[in-house]
């Protein structure tokens, strides 16, 4: 039988990790673009928004499966 508070926990300090290195990516990249010329600006923008766009994914991903999460245990114990 799987834990669920345990499952949940983890899944929370994971959305976290995840959020606070997507937020540290771009401030840096932010940074980046600043000093590039147009042409390597527009390359980097494009692997900025690619990587931007999957890591929003990844987040909608865990917050489906927190509150399935949260929906099964209550459905456990009733």
């Amino acid at each position: 039988m799987i834990n669920w508070r345990d499952f949940l926990k983890k899944l929370v300090l994971t959305t976290g990790v995840v959020e606070v290195v997507a937020g540290a990516y771009i401030f840096v990249y932010s940074f980046a673009l600043a000093t590039l010329d147009a042409f390597k600006a527009n390359i980097l923008s494009g692997i900025l928004a690619l990587t931007g766009t999957i890591t929003l994914s990844v987040l909608l991903i865990l917050g489906f499966l927190y509150v399935l999460g949260l929906i099964l245990e209550e459905w456990e114990y009733g």
